[in-house]
């Protein structure tokens, strides 16, 4: 799943207003080619676990306490995309 893709099915599941406010951050042309590349595999396991590709959206831009307080896109964007799956496995597992 591509970012872009990941936007489409958030909108298509609240409708297009609702989800302009929520992935404002992920639309700027550095987002949606991190998002498009290698943390394809990790959106689609985002979207799993949370069960919907907006909830995915809202994980994906909060600051994560397991994560030191990061947020799960910022470290996409750095590159650092086993933490984020990392993190979603122990999500997954209740850990």
């Amino acid at each position: 799943m591509t970012g872009q893709e990941l936007l489409f099915a958030a909108k298509l599941e609240v409708g297009f207003a609702e989800v302009g406010k929520l992935s404002a951050d992920l639309c700027n042309e550095e987002n949606i080619q991190v998002l498009s590349g290698e943390a394809s595999a990790i959106l689609e396991h985002a979207v799993a676990t949370f069960g919907s590709p907006l909830k995915a959206l809202d994980w994906l831009r909060s600051p994560c306490g397991a994560l030191g307080h990061r947020v799960p896109l910022e470290l996409l964007r750095d590159r650092k995309f086993e933490l984020v799956d990392e993190e979603l496995f122990r999500i997954d597992y209740g850990a």
